[in-house]
């Protein structure tokens, strides 16, 4: 059981946002230039400022008192005003982090785990955030192992304080887009692995495939071709940091009809192959 990371973090001044057709994942925080994308478990509880959270293809307009726990294979990044900024907490724990049984508290709400919260809620989960940073801190600079009992202790309370919030209907966080398109993504995330086209999910939503594809753009920036295949993209390169698969079995296990075809895009979209891409890592 490993926590990475505990810290406060600042992001100032213009748009954080993914490059045109390309950018590899940062390994920095904040995001750089654009997706963050991991394989451990990120507590984010926004303190000042305002803009947009984009998770995993979605936005979300987000302000002082916004909490998120981020899943491993989620992908983020924000989008602020010119003259706005974010200061938040930011905790980075390992995916053996929580406990089985509040894995199944998780599991009973939809994603994305996310509140808002305000008052007495806000005080709390605020204390509990700068408790931890300061004993992480603390052990830190005295030359101690920063994860212990105690800390791995604070931050599934943090976790537990999430899950109470997110039985509270009025403290739920909506996407800034409307439910039938929140619909479709989960659709997405939930089937990326099989054929899916505009032609099904018009038929699904009862509406013509040139309705639909002009809709989904309308909404969401993007094309529905190019947004299942992110979806798709990002899952494959999960893979590639947690398994010894092949690239010919991620890329059928993500739903692309062929290697060449996956490595194709892969390489269009993050400027390396899958292949080094596993290698430089």
């Amino acid at each position: 059981m490993k926590l990475f990371q505990s810290q406060t973090t600042c992001m100032y001044g213009h748009a954080i946002h993914p490059s045109k057709g390309a950018g590899m994942p940062s390994s920095l925080y904040p995001n750089g230039d654009c997706y963050c994308y991991h394989d451990f478990i990120e507590i984010e509880f926004f303190t000042e400022g305002a803009g947009f959270h984009h998770l995993n293809g979605i936005p979300y307009r987000v302000r002082s008192g916004y909490f998120y726990l981020l899943m491993p294979g989620d992908f983020h990044y924000y989008n602020l005003d010119e003259s706005q900024y974010f200061k938040l907490y930011n905790l980075k724990i390992d995916a053996a982090l929580p406990s089985e049984a509040v894995r199944e508290l998780l599991q009973r709400f939809p994603r994305p785990y996310a509140v808002y919260l305000e008052g007495e809620e806000y005080d709390q989960v605020l204390r509990e955030m700068k408790y931890l940073h300061s004993y992480w801190r603390e052990r830190k600079n005295s030359g101690n192992n920063p994860v212990d009992a105690m800390t791995c202790n604070i931050a599934e309370r943090i976790i537990l304080l999430l899950i109470r919030n997110l039985k509270q209907p009025d403290r739920a966080v909506h996407a800034s887009m409307p439910p039938e398109i929140r619909n479709i993504t989960a659709y997405i995330d939930q089937h990326y692995q099989e054929a899916i086209s505009s032609e099904t999910m018009a038929r699904i939503t009862g509406v013509t495939p040139h309705y639909f594809s002009e809709y989904f753009k309308k909404q969401c920036s993007i094309c529905f071709c190019d947004y299942v295949n992110q979806v798709r993209l990002f899952r494959a390169m999960n893979l590639l940091d947690t398994t010894d698969l092949s690239i010919k079995e991620i890329a059928a296990s993500v739903g692309f009809h062929s290697q060449a075809y996956f490595t194709r895009m892969f390489t269009r979209h993050f400027s390396l192959s899958p292949r080094d891409y596993r290698q430089k890592k």
